[in-house]
């Protein structure tokens, strides 16, 4: 999260983007983000401040948005600063449409990728690589468990019945539905208070 990332810069010369105060715009449309009084790094028209943080959704929909509803800082980010690097956490997300345009606004000498499963649903893994670059280490989690990275997890099935009208509902629905529905069962809350 940004947050995480904030923490580990901490006391450093960090600009978090889009934490100012949200102000409407004269049109009446989107809303501007007026720079942080609590940045610990000011605005530079022509300079990124050493460590830049933001959101893939604050860029991605300021990507998106008129030039009129973009703060300051914002436009700074997608439009004028050079960066050294890029890092882009949960990088399996780049390839989705919106983070795609985004990555090709950012203009940056090098780009590292982080992710803990590079493998999309939709099979748009080579996107990734022509966004970000190729796989330059991969950590199997067997191996991310025995360096103690990776905390091991204890798994315990418990069984839990459904009422004899969800069980009808159940039978009666299609795939999709079976999985809300058993998703939904009353009965799962008060096994997973047992548990607690």
């Amino acid at each position: 999260s940004l947050r995480q990332w904030e923490q580990a810069f901490a006391g450093g010369p960090v600009r978090v983007l889009g934490e100012g105060r949200r102000q409407g715009t004269k049109q009446g449309k989107g809303h501007a983000l007026l720079p942080s009084s609590s940045s610990s790094f000011p605005l530079d028209a022509w300079t990124p401040p050493p460590v830049t943080l933001a959101t893939y959704k604050l860029m991605s929909r300021s990507a998106d948005s008129d030039l009129e509803s973009l703060s300051y800082e914002v436009m700074l980010a997608l439009y004028v600063w050079k960066y050294d690097l890029l890092v882009l956490d949960e990088a399996h997300t780049v390839p989705a449409a919106s983070h795609r345009r985004l990555c090709g606004a950012l203009s940056a000498r090098m780009r590292i990728g982080l992710t803990a499963d590079e493998r999309r649903c939709d099979g748009n893994e080579k996107a990734l690589a022509s966004l970000v670059g190729p796989v330059r280490y991969h950590l199997p989690l067997p191996s991310a468990r025995a360096m103690g990275i990776i905390a091991r997890a204890a798994h315990r099935v418990v069984e839990v019945s459904a009422s004899p009208s969800l069980r009808e509902m159940y039978a009666l629905s299609p795939t999709e539905p079976r999985r809300l529905l058993a998703t939904l069962n009353p009965r799962k809350v008060h096994a997973l208070l047992s548990l607690l």
